[in-house]
């Protein structure tokens, strides 16, 4: 349980969310789109996730994106596509969400079981926040709880 709560701050911070930065207040540099990834392995398996996140000078996200569960049995990625919403704010290099909407979808039927339980996750943790690690006006990186890195470009 303990790993699958690492997943959801991963999954909902790319699912949708960008952060501020280290010194003053980088706000403006981080309103518009941005393409982010990262990997990280959980309960569940592998992960590795990309996407495209828009934030909003009103305080709102919107992302759609891939996440490609690693299968060891036939060795290969298999794809889900995710879509959320939601509202973010940033304090004292903390960057705080809230999940508003979400979708996490497969076209293939051997993935309903895995899609049905990390649809559950995120229902239960729809608030998340991450550390801003560094930001530029064409680069972003933060890192999740479980010290998981994010990265993100224009």
């Amino acid at each position: 349980m303990t790993k699958i709560k690492r997943l959801i701050p991963v999954l909902l911070l790319l699912v949708g969310f960008t952060a501020q930065a280290v010194v003053f207040n980088h706000r403006q540099l981080l309103i518009g789109s941005w393409q982010c990834k990262t990997a990280f392995a959980s309960e569940q398996g592998k992960f590795r996730v990309a996407g495209n996140v828009t934030l909003n000078d009103n305080g709102s996200f919107f992302s759609t994106g891939d996440l490609f569960a690693y299968n060891a049995l036939i060795n290969t990625e298999l794809p889900m596509s995710y879509q959320s919403a939601g509202s973010w704010n940033y304090q004292n290099q903390i960057v705080n969400g809230n999940m508003h909407s979400h979708t996490l979808e497969t076209g293939f039927p051997m993935l309903n079981r895995l899609v049905a339980m990390l649809d559950q996750q995120i229902q239960q943790h729809t608030k998340f926040s991450a550390r801003l690690v560094r930001v530029t006006d064409l680069e972003l990186e933060f890192e999740a709880d479980d010290h998981t890195r994010i990265q993100c470009k224009r």
